[in-house]
């Protein structure tokens, strides 16, 4: 079972890794601390641009599953982070 979950981890992180390259290829990346948002109960954040007066923040994942309170949290992530930046924000969610 461990065995599988790490060989899913790494499937997840090298499609991120592949997804982020074309996301921020004409936009201006968001490097955004993990410990800041769990500090305020918020989802970590995968991906985060800039695109104009607009901030993008996705979620990517491998399959189209993701949960009702995860996708709360990153929206509260999202908003979160279009006020810090005084932008407007907009959240996606990018699976396989």
């Amino acid at each position: 079972m461990l065995k599988n979950s790490a060989n899913n981890y790494r499937k997840g992180d090298q499609l991120e890794r592949e997804i982020s390259r074309d996301f921020h290829r004409s936009s201006r990346a968001v490097l955004i601390s993990a410990k800041v948002l769990r500090e305020r109960s918020m989802g970590q954040v995968d991906l985060a641009r800039v695109r104009g007066e607009l901030l993008e923040v996705a979620e990517v994942k491998n399959s189209s599953w993701i949960t009702h309170k995860q996708i709360n949290r990153l929206r509260a992530s999202t908003d979160f982070l279009g006020m810090c930046l005084n932008l407007s924000a907009k959240f996606t969610f990018i699976h396989k």
